[in-house]
């Protein structure tokens, strides 16, 4: 439980993020030059939320193996040390906590927006869109074309995609952990190799001296 609640946290955080950051630059750019920033902005954080995914799942199974040496060793083990373990359901159950907020504003305000009078401001659609202003500004260039509830129904899918990275990154923790072990031993025998040290020959003492 601890390591899910913190996987939600790490993903909310990103997502609040990517919503600041976008207030800060966006607001004030408009068409290719918006257009350019966001694809630049959420790829940057996607990459970001895989890494840290990627190290929170590496974190778990390190805990894992240490557990298990642990009890074959005999010893004592925690109970609360078993919430820090690798489990893929942790995983899939933070990025449902995670994306469910979102998702459901978006998919709330999509079906509100259809049946809304243009005439009367729309207060939930000014907020999802502040929430999804990084997806809003992908269509930046061509805004003024574009039916206004095709960007919102993309909203749906958008709230999925940075705790997707999160969780992928959780779920391969398995896999980076087998890779850094691999390289610790490429490297701890590299290291013993130049440490070795060639004995010198013995001199014979048969042998007259010059």
């Amino acid at each position: 439980m601890k390591r899910e609640k913190y996987l939600v946290r790490r993903g909310l955080m990103l997502q609040g993020i990517l919503i600041i950051v976008s207030l800060i630059f966006l607001l004030s750019m408009s068409g290719w030059w918006a257009f350019a920033f966001s694809v630049a902005f959420i790829a940057g954080v996607c990459i970001y939320a895989l890494n840290e995914g990627a190290y929170l799942g590496d974190k778990a199974v390190a805990m894992q193996k240490l557990i298990d040496k642990q009890q074959a060793e005999g010893r004592e083990i925690a109970p609360e040390r078993y919430n820090e373990v690798f489990d893929w359901r942790v995983g899939v159950r933070a990025y449902i906590y995670t994306v469910l907020p979102f998702l459901v504003l978006a998919i709330v305000n999509y079906v509100l927006f259809l049946s809304w009078p243009e005439d009367q401001a729309n207060i939930l659609d000014l907020v999802v869109n502040i929430l999804f202003l990084p997806y809003l500004q992908l269509f930046g260039p061509w805004l003024e074309t574009i039916d206004l509830a095709i960007t919102r129904l993309c909203y749906i899918p958008a709230s999925l995609i940075v705790p997707a990275f999160v969780m992928v990154g959780y779920l391969r923790g398995p896999v980076y952990y087998e890779r850094k072990m691999k390289e610790m031993m490429k490297g701890s025998k590299k290291k013993r190799k130049r440490l070795r040290v060639t004995p010198k020959p013995r001199k014979d003492r048969n042998q007259p001296e010059i």
